[in-house]
């Protein structure tokens, strides 16, 4: 449902006292002095839904939580609003108000006085989200605090900028904690990605900080106390207290949808971050042993530095696209891999709708099937194991025994998942086909759960996900060729 403001009102108001949750609205086009699309007074949850293209005049262009306010924000998208003078574009949270970001892209704001994406003097915790695109002519690109109390955890700030002071995030006052964040690609003319002035106390832990510009103090201007293991490229001006940082280049990626509901910045091979990390501050509260996707951490010796943990799943484990048919025989290959202790193998064959594991030692990198049946179609899907770990899963490959591979099979899948659904796309085969069929399939179940007919045009398709359970669990639990593939996106390192 889309409400909107026709550019004249403000959308909603929630009074004190008040009790209110907004589910999966798009709230759009509000137009007022504080809170554009949303004033709150009272207790508000927001979830899954998009504040879009709302202004503000002093504060708060999409929501302004006032003192003594509760506003939590979750599973939603906060774009492209506006805060003509004061502060927080996106977001401001009051002082004596209480705030929470959750699992939120907070992106595309303008701010032209200070904080283009977040601004506070309440006490707010910002957890799993992004805050990426946002600018102010003024101060803090990305976050704002004026006071009160931030916590920032496995969250990430990049791509923001301030025409003064802190590009990724500026404190006047107050006390902020940042753990297990990536901060990158921030500019202001000083302190690049993170800056703090007056009595403000900001103490980061096991958070990256680098590729941000700035003439003075291009990625930090402090003091700034470090505690845990940090990764700071260039720490010129942050005037810098505590354990000494790591370094040096990050090795980041660009940010991208690397899993789960926010983007991140994954690491490039040889990046010093990897293993890297303090465990014991990975392992306790707020972190509680995951990263921004929810991916459990330290799957290598140590955990990882910064928001991102390498995972050991498709890419790495298993691989996209490396699970390949040479020919129609059936032999399967697939790149050597690293941690797996074991495969299971899954076969389909759609015209008998039969499904069959088969477990593989975990030092192979080939399988002939020679349990086929001339003409009849088979399709592959190869899971990596650690003990009853799952690690990951190769994409679909499938042929027809006794025909070379690839001319009358779909090609090209690429998959993405939005929950409650996920999609696939693809290219059509070079050799025609008369009509493709869409198959559910629990690997634990080895029966399809849903079959879905598709039209030979067909290219695309999006289907709502199963219930699935945790990547890691004991058994292959709710994967499926199509669906689980999807999911795991989360679990790619």
């Amino acid at each position: 449902m889309t409400v909107s403001g026709n550019n004249a009102v403000r959308p909603f108001v929630i009074q004190a006292g008040a009790l209110a949750e907004l589910r999966g609205l798009t709230v759009i086009d509000g137009l007022a002095s504080r809170g554009g699309g949303i004033f709150n007074a009272g207790n508000l949850v927001v979830t899954g839904s998009h504040i879009r293209r709302n202004i503000g005049a002093d504060q708060g262009g999409g929501i302004y939580g006032a003192a003594a306010a509760l506003t939590a924000i979750t599973d939603s998208i906060i774009t492209e609003n506006v805060v003509t003078r004061d502060c927080g574009g996106g977001v401001f949270i009051a002082p004596g108000g209480m705030g929470s970001v959750t699992t939120t892209t907070v992106a595309g704001k303008r701010g032209n006085g200070n904080g283009g994406g977040i601004c506070h003097g309440g006490a707010v915790t910002v957890t799993r989200s992004t805050v990426s695109g946002n600018t102010t002519g003024g101060e803090g690109g990305g976050l704002h605090t004026v006071s009160g109390l931030l916590t920032l955890v496995n969250s990430t700030l990049d791509g923001n900028q301030a025409t003064n002071h802190g590009g990724g995030m500026f404190m006047v006052d107050g006390s902020a904690t940042i753990i297990n964040t990536t901060v990158t690609a921030n500019t202001a003319s000083r302190g690049g990605g993170l800056a703090r002035a007056g009595g403000a106390a900001l103490n980061v832990k096991n958070t990256i900080v680098g590729m941000n510009t700035g003439p003075t103090g291009p990625n930090c201007l402090g003091p700034i106390s470090l505690s845990g293991v940090n990764l700071i490229e260039n720490p010129a001006g942050c005037g810098l207290g505590g354990t000494p940082p790591i370094t040096g280049d990050p090795l980041l990626g660009p940010l991208a949808n690397n899993g789960g509901l926010t983007e991140t910045r994954a690491f490039l091979a040889g990046s010093p971050a990897i293993d890297a990390g303090d465990d014991v501050v990975c392992a306790a509260p707020p972190m509680d042993g995951t990263d921004q996707r929810g991916v459990t951490r330290w799957l290598g010796a140590h955990c990882d530095v910064g928001a991102f943990e390498l995972g050991r799943g498709p890419s790495e484990d298993v691989g996209r696209r490396h699970l390949r048919i040479t020919t129609g025989s059936i032999n399967l290959a697939w790149a050597a891999c690293t941690r797996q202790t074991g495969y299971t193998l899954l076969r389909y064959a759609p015209e008998s709708q039969g499904v069959a594991l088969t477990p593989l030692a975990g030092d192979l990198t080939s399988y002939r099937d020679t349990a086929i049946v001339p003409r009849t179609a088979y399709c592959y899907v190869l899971a990596a194991m650690e003990a009853a770990t799952l690690l990951g899963l190769s994409e679909l490959a499938c042929a027809v025994a006794g025909v070379a591979a690839g001319p009358v099979m779909p090609r090209g899948f690429t998959l993405s998942v939005n929950r409650p659904v996920a999609t696939l796309t693809w290219s059509p085969p070079v050799g025609g086909v008369g009509n493709h069929l869409l198959s559910v399939i629990p690997l634990e179940e080895g029966k399809p759960i849903n079959q879905v007919p598709l039209a030979a045009a067909t290219t695309s398709t999006t289907q709502a996900l199963p219930e699935f359970g945790a990547a890691s669990s004991s058994s292959l639990s709710a994967s499926s060729i199509w669906a689980r593939q999807m999911c795991c996106a989360e679990c790619r390192g």
